[in-house]
């Protein structure tokens, strides 16, 4: 059965250009399906430095991901420009979920849905979410 994640109605929290480069590339010729989750993770930092974070201080909290899904959806060439758009989609007492849309024009290439959750490095264990955080996500 193949993977279908719905890409979100509202508008994205973040987008951000990206340029497709050798490096993305794989023995075909063609945007590597590795470089997928590369891409959304590219993505997912620019989003953070945008709000002033990284993933070792996400409003006051390091992150880690705990899971990922991919639907892919077309082949990128070097030198395409994507597009990639990201929303929050859900969240809970621990993490939250991010949708990344990767496009080129209108060609979708990807889908990507992960999952993310605080994290304490002292402790080596899951964290509660920032109540900082908890308000941004309500006031979007």
């Amino acid at each position: 059965m193949r993977l279908k994640l719905p890409v979100p109605e509202k508008k994205p929290l973040f987008s951000t250009p990206y340029t497709l480069g050798l490096q993305d590339m794989n023995y075909g010729n063609h945007l590597g399906n590795d470089k997928v989750l590369t891409l959304a993770h590219e993505a997912r930092l620019r989003f953070f430095k945008n709000l002033g974070y990284d993933e070792l201080n996400f409003f006051g909290s390091a992150l880690i991901q705990a899971n990922s899904q991919i639907q892919y959806c077309a082949q990128g060439f070097f030198g395409d420009q994507l597009l990639i758009n990201l929303w929050i989609i859900e969240k809970n007492a621990y993490g939250f979920d991010l949708f990344t849309h990767i496009k080129r024009e209108e060609t979708e290439l990807a889908r990507v849905h992960t999952s993310l959750v605080f994290f304490d490095y002292e402790k080596n264990k899951i964290a509660k979410c920032p109540t900082k955080f908890l308000d941004y996500v309500e006031a979007m």
